[in-house]
């Protein structure tokens, strides 16, 4: 598809979408607050089969 046809398509402006594809951005943008957790630490945790669920097993489980 065209950018152009793709602008058409879906409401989003056509210098956008070009911006967005000559930026050769492979990543995903985030938004909001940064993790708190590194990747590899939640890949961890998650491994242990429990992922703490409350601020004092979070706390305990990170420091």
């Amino acid at each position: 598809m065209s950018r152009q046809g793709a602008s058409k398509a879906f409401p989003i402006p056509r210098r956008t979408l070009s911006r967005y594809v000559d930026s050769n951005r492979i990543d995903k943008a985030t938004m909001g607050r940064k993790p708190v957790m590194t990747a590899d630490r939640e890949r961890e945790l998650s491994g242990r089969g429990r992922l703490p669920v409350n601020i004092k097993d979070t706390s305990e489980a990170c420091f």
